[in-house]
């Protein structure tokens, strides 16, 4: 069984029960956010994926990218933001384009680019600065788990 979750919401949820954290031996698996660079290539991805394509350098995506989106969104939306922001880029380019127009252009420009990520949600809770202070008060220590040892 996999139980996944964020690392204090599960320290929570495991110390809600004393039966869970017997039972649940195995060492935790942390995932990292992803940097900027693995993000752009996620857009770059689900762009690809869906037919679609953009003549902006990966670096100016990275610089859009640190530009618009907040730490905040990162933690909380991860490697989310990809597709995210690519669902909101596609917005923008149908907003440039004519309803007449019988060949539509696919090309993503930087300002659709933008626009997506100026469309992401807002964070909210403890991903939210006006609640960090909230997150260190209920925090509680680190469950650590131990591998199973040989009886």
């Amino acid at each position: 069984m996999f139980v996944a979750g964020y690392p204090q919401e599960m320290d929570r949820f495991v110390q809600c029960n004393p039966g869970l954290f017997r039972r649940i031996t195995y060492p935790e698996v942390l995932f990292p956010d992803h940097s900027v660079p693995a993000l752009v290539e996620i857009f770059e991805t689900m762009v690809k994926k869906s037919g679609f394509n953009t003549a902006v350098h990966r670096e100016v995506i990275a610089t859009i990218f640190r530009d618009h989106i907040t730490s905040e969104q990162r933690a909380a939306l991860n490697g989310g933001i990809g597709s995210k922001v690519f669902q909101q880029a596609k917005k923008s380019l149908n907003c440039r384009i004519s309803e007449t127009d019988e060949n539509p252009s696919v090309s993503l420009l930087s300002d659709d680019i933008v626009q997506g990520c100026k469309a992401l949600p807002k964070p909210v809770g403890a991903f939210s600065p006006q609640f960090a202070h909230h997150q260190a008060i209920e925090s509680s220590p680190k469950v650590q788990f131990m591998l199973p040892q040989p009886s």
